[in-house]
């Protein structure tokens, strides 16, 4: 009788040893995909650091790619500027603002945006001057909108921490996975420039993980106030 009880508790540990290499196996590799991702992040910085320092109508072309990364799906990009110290503990020597691209997923069972702790590790701060201003590519007068009918065009970034394309318009702080602060259109502590993954002219289908992302220096003065440095932005979905 022994013997049976013997292979049946070997196969159980087999087994169970089966299932942790699986598991390390997987968490690896989601591990590897998010570096890659990273990697396409520190890309995009640099090339706005360098951009910063260049004269109008210098450009940079980066492509960047949004990939699933088994349990992580990548599905927004975000451009953030903070003026609160407190949120910029990330970035060494940025004690009044900065600019930070961060990362995200979007969740459509519950319709909101979430940030997993291993995206959250891999934001990127950009070491740009806070006056810097985000313009958006497919607004006039600096671009015109994609469309299947106007593929030279640029997706439209949100202006707060929610794509311009994401089902339902609205965008609050429990569909955005932030504090209310941050969310508040009226509160100076966050400016924002949103790229989610794109919807066909409005559908709810998502198709596109690659873009192609252009960045363009630009000067920009806003109403009764002097120049200051700008950055363009046109994203185009690469099919």
């Amino acid at each position: 009788m022994g013997a049976p009880v013997e292979v049946v508790v070997a196969v159980i540990i087999l087994l169970a040893s089966m299932a942790i290499a699986l598991k390390l196996i997987q968490d690896t590799g989601e591990a590897q995909c998010i570096s890659q991702v990273k990697t396409e992040v520190d890309k995009l910085k640099l090339a706005m650091q360098d951009l910063a320092l260049q004269s109008p109508p210098s450009q940079r072309t980066i492509d960047f790619q949004m990939p699933q990364c088994r349990g992580t799906s990548v599905d927004v990009l975000r451009f953030v500027y903070f003026s609160k110290p407190e949120y910029c503990r990330a970035c060494a020597g940025h004690f009044q603002g900065c600019w930070q691209i961060r990362l995200a997923s979007y969740d459509s069972s519950e319709d909101k945006i979430v940030t997993s702790q291993r995206l959250l590790e891999n934001t990127a701060c950009v070491d740009i001057a806070g006056d810097f201003t985000i313009l958006d590519g497919s607004q006039a007068p600096y671009g015109s909108r994609w469309s299947t009918a106007n593929p030279s065009g640029c997706i439209e970034l949100g202006g707060n921490p929610c794509p311009a394309n994401m089902p339902g318009g609205s965008c609050d702080a429990a569909k955005a996975g932030l504090t209310t602060e941050l969310v508040d259109p009226s509160n100076p502590i966050a400016r924002w420039a949103t790229l989610g993954r794109w919807y066909p002219d409005g559908g709810s289908e998502k198709v596109t993980r690659l873009y192609r992302i252009i960045l363009k220096k630009a000067v920009f003065q806003a109403p009764g106030q002097g120049e200051s440095g700008a950055i363009l932005i046109c994203v185009r979905p690469v099919t």
